[in-house]
């Protein structure tokens, strides 16, 4: 099994094509083989022939070719307000949302966020997530969510929607750490696959199609930020790319269908 034939590792990846492996698929295939077999395999130019026809027949593609305008998004916020008045439902729904608009993170962070580790400022909070994410890597930070008040409108303050949301939700959490609690008793910390239909039927309620799942929200933030005007170093920070990262071109800027000085000021303003 440590040294097959290259002929044989060609028909296995051909078998896995025609059952409907893409390529990045089987070029992970290629990589596991290689850490098993040796370069012989990884970096035999018949196999990177081989991937290089697949490519051509299914070429990679973003999941995404074009991303929504946030304007409705931020419509259907500013609706939730006074914040008073707010169901825990809508209280929730409105956190969520904006925090994973002006940090740009994934739910998995979200879903991380540790009340013991939001800590006050002079003008809002920060966040510490010393948890494993998907961006975590040998050398890199954690991530460090700052949360200031918009002034510009509170209605879209995320800020002052923390402060609140921890203020009704003290009592049902009872013990729980986590910032985000289920709306339902019994009242426990929210998984990410919760806080992920929470963002899908907030999308669905602003008409934003089923085409577009709950991480497009990181792709609609960081393109409009992009294009009004923020630094693309500022974008890359935030998400928790790297400096040399090419994931924002490829993936993430896209083009805005239908149609500032900080990534969160950018998007809200």
């Amino acid at each position: 099994m440590f040294t097959p034939q290259i002929n044989q590792v060609i028909d296995w990846l051909t078998e896995k094509y025609k059952a409907g492996a893409s390529y990045g698929t089987l070029n992970t295939c290629r990589s596991a083989l290689s850490l098993i077999c040796g370069d012989r395999v990884g970096k035999n130019p018949i196999i990177s022939r081989f991937l290089k026809g697949v490519f051509n027949e299914k070429p990679t593609r973003a999941k995404y070719q074009r991303i929504y305008d946030l304007e409705p998004v931020l419509k259907e916020l500013e609706r939730l307000y006074p914040l008073e008045n707010l169901s825990l439902q809508d209280l929730t729904d409105k956190l969520v949302v904006l925090l994973a608009i002006v940090t740009a993170h994934r739910k998995q962070t979200l879903s991380l966020i540790k009340i013991s580790n939001i800590r006050k400022i002079n003008n809002g909070y920060e966040i510490e997530i010393p948890d494993r994410v998907k961006t975590t890597r040998p050398g890199s930070c954690q991530p460090l969510l700052t949360l200031s008040t918009f002034r510009g409108n509170l209605k879209l303050c995320v800020a002052t929607t923390l402060e609140r949301y921890l203020a009704v939700t003290k009592d049902p959490r009872g013990t729980s750490d986590s910032l985000f609690i289920t709306t339902r008793k019994p009242f426990k910390a929210a998984s990410k696959e919760t806080i992920s239909r929470w963002i899908r039927a907030f999308l669905g309620k602003c008409g934003i199609g089923a085409a577009y799942g709950p991480h497009s929200i990181r792709h609609a933030a960081t393109s409009a930020a992009f294009k009004k005007g923020v630094d693309i170093a500022v974008i890359k920070s935030l998400a928790g790319w790297s400096e040399k990262s090419t994931v924002f071109n490829k993936f993430y800027n896209r083009p805005i269908v239908q149609k500032n000085n900080t990534f969160a000021e950018a998007i809200l303003t």
